[in-house]
């Protein structure tokens, strides 16, 4: 197998709103900028599908400090105060520079508060897709910045505990290539593809959410927090074409008997309304429908785009508003991830994380609307103190060569068809993680369930060296190989949430605990899963307030 070498000052891999924003913001330093995407530029990930919510503190009589302020109370205290603060404080510019840029940004919020705990209204609009065009272009005008299309990054390079790049896999060519960095920006997304059902899969088309960025950056030694906190939603199911579509507008539900069940007050992203409805279903009081045909589309009127899209869908009568919509919980947003300070350094030197993937910014709970400026905020500083770190460097080491024959190894046992040990397909492994997470490390969990899934997940992680393929001519453009891939990195995954969820013995926020049921103020605390010798190990350590 044909292995390129390449070098460069910032890596960034992940191509969405927080891996260009930090690729744009290291390419200002006249550093040698690399940038990583899965797919053509802006053509895959979670970003394009997004709405646009973006909170910022625009009213009278708001301030950042206020937003913060309700940030951490509405995390249930479980964010870092010094990412929070960061957050809050330079929403607004880097929605101002994103209007620079190209975007636009619709500065008329409207006037009631999106969720009841917030106390001032902060909702401007900016559609995912407005915003990686404005970032593209930019791009596009740094001669110092190298984009590497339809790449999968397979492995963080390591030299003396240092991040030294990653070894990223041609789905074109079929080749490897050793990305040598003085510095490395992890921005790969999220995982909601553990699951069944998942706003990360909207219409059933996958995002490539299965959790690799946490898998590579916990291999490489980077410590991942509150991997259990993952915010679930009402998504709707039927009909298909809405499958998964986010931000329904919220209207009451009512179950199979016509009767209204949701808590008084509950925010439509509350961790409170998503347990009313898996109560509802899993009590078998479903299915659950949701009426819009009385209310107006508001978020269409906001960008061009939605109307667009709204016309499309009303071309075969499926829109929310034209037909009573059957709902379901789903996976949303996962609120842990790589642990960062508010520089985006990582728990390893040379590593840096933004977006997504990156943990202890939105605590238990993510408030609506705050996923954006997250993403912005901690892309551009991600940017900026990797590209200043790689100035340090004088050097580049070079990369042991075990670390690229393991890779090649691996690659050359999967396109070989496995079979010495089993017989199984990469749909299977990916079909059972989600059946297990379904039932064991859903919404509502327990210590037994939560054991039982860690047993099955280890079992399935066990059969996937003997993982099938169907016959391909090569390694390029090979579908199956990268569906093993993605299985591999969903097992992994769903080990690490659940093994993160059986350490935390409370329930707070989105992490509910049926037989320790009640918030604890002595796990005011992250919980930790890190890779050493013994496999995956779980520890705490303290917020910081």
């Amino acid at each position: 197998m044909k292995v390129n070498t390449i070098k460069t000052d910032v890596l960034v891999i992940g191509a969405g709103g927080a891996g260009t924003r930090a690729a744009v913001e290291a390419a200002q330093t006249a550093r040698q900028v690399t940038l990583v995407c899965r797919s053509p530029l802006g053509k895959g990930g979670l970003t394009p599908t997004a709405n646009g919510g973006y909170h910022a503190a625009v009213w009278p009589g708001d301030s950042p400090a206020i937003h913060a302020e309700d940030l951490i109370a509405m995390g249930c205290f479980l964010n870092d105060r010094n990412l929070v603060d960061a957050l809050a404080q330079e929403a607004l510019e880097q929605a101002q520079l994103l209007e620079k840029f190209g975007a636009a940004v619709n500065w008329d919020v409207p006037p009631k508060p999106q969720e009841p705990q917030m106390r001032y209204p902060r909702s401007l609009f900016v559609p995912g897709r407005e915003v990686l065009g404005a970032l593209n272009r930019q791009l596009r005008t740094c001669g110092n910045v190298l984009i590497l299309e339809d790449q999968l990054a397979l492995q963080l390079l390591t030299v003396a505990g240092r991040v030294t790049g990653a070894l990223l896999f041609d789905i074109a060519a079929g080749s490897l290539t050793v990305c040598e960095s003085k510095t490395t920006i992890m921005a790969t997304g999220s995982l909601g593809e553990i699951y069944p059902r998942s706003a990360q899969e909207p219409m059933g088309l996958p995002t490539g959410s299965t959790g690799s960025g946490y898998v590579l950056a916990g291999l490489a030694g980077a410590d991942l927090v509150d991997m259990e906190m993952i915010q679930f939603v009402s998504i709707p199911l039927e009909p298909p074409l809405v499958t998964g579509m986010r931000c329904l507008p919220w209207a009451s539900l009512k179950n199979a008997a016509g009767q209204e069940f949701l808590p008084p007050d509950a925010g439509e992203y509350s961790h409170e309304a998503a347990q009313a409805v898996y109560r509802e279903i899993s009590e078998g009081r479903g299915p659950l429908l949701m009426d819009l045909r009385d209310r107006k589309p508001v978020a269409h009127f906001r960008h061009p785009l939605f109307g667009q899209r709204s016309r499309h869908l009303q071309e075969f009568g499926v829109t929310p508003f034209q037909r009573p919509v059957s709902v379901g919980v789903g996976a949303l947003f996962m609120m842990g991830g790589i642990h960062i300070n508010e520089r985006c350094e990582t728990t390893v030197p040379g590593l840096y994380a933004a977006g997504e993937v990156s943990g202890n910014v939105h605590g238990a709970r993510r408030v609506s609307g705050n996923a954006f400026p997250e993403m912005i905020v901690f892309g551009a500083r991600a940017g900026k103190y990797a590209a200043l770190e790689a100035g340090k460097q004088a050097a580049l080491s070079d990369v042991p060569q075990s670390q690229i024959r393991e890779i090649r190894e691996y690659l050359s046992i999967l396109i070989a068809g496995g079979g010495r040990q089993g017989d199984i397909a990469p749909r299977e492994v990916r079909q059972k993680t989600r059946q297990i997470m379904e039932e064991h490390g859903n919404l509502i969990r327990n210590g037994e369930g939560l054991r039982t899934a860690l047993d099955e997940l280890g079992s399935l992680e066990q059969d996937l060296p003997s993982i099938r393929l169907k016959p391909a001519a090569g390694l390029g453009f090979n579908a199956g190989l990268l569906e093993a891939i993605d299985a591999g990195w969903m097992v992994a995954t769903a080990r690490i949430v659940c093994q993160a969820a059986l350490l935390r013995e409370e329930s707070r926020g989105f992490h509910f605990r049926s037989d320790f049921p009640a918030e604890k103020e002595d796990w005011l605390k992250h919980t930790v899963v890190r890779r050493e010798k013994a496999g995956w190990v779980g520890a705490t350590k303290p917020i910081v307030i």
